[in-house]
């Protein structure tokens, strides 16, 4: 699949994820979420290196559902591997330095929000830093 299939299956997955949050199924969210990170690891994975703009936000938008998978995961032992996925992700990515600044910029701000050892869950309604 190219990048806009991978990209528009993490779009649709998301969203989902957003509607069982809405609903109070979180559980679901969680998982809907990590499914969402997958299909845009696979998405940055068809693009050419020379779209680095692509690049940066599709990669930051892999961290950044990988990060809401984890606030919304109850189970503490699965709510720190998603935790520590996305901050391992994230810096895979900066460790590359082929990111514009600007996604340089948000996943190092995702990186500040990572709870050390994983302990960070929220209430359903609350949400993401600066949503």
């Amino acid at each position: 699949m190219s990048w806009v299939d991978n990209h528009e299956v993490s779009a649709r997955l998301a969203a989902n994820a957003e509607t069982a949050l809405h609903d109070g199924r979180e559980d679901q969210a969680a998982c809907l979420y990590s499914d969402a990170a997958e299909a845009e690891d696979k998405a940055v994975a068809g693009l050419d290196p020379s779209s680095a703009r692509t690049l940066g936000i599709t990669a930051v938008s892999a961290v950044s559902l990988r990060f809401k998978a984890a606030r919304h995961t109850r189970d503490k032992a699965t709510r720190t591997r998603r935790f520590a996925r996305a901050e391992e992700a994230a810096e895979a990515w900066l460790d590359r330095c082929t990111l514009p600044s600007f996604a340089e910029d948000q996943l190092r701000d995702l990186l500040l929000s990572i709870p050390v050892g994983g302990d960070n869950r929220v209430d359903p309604v609350d949400r993401e830093p600066g949503r």
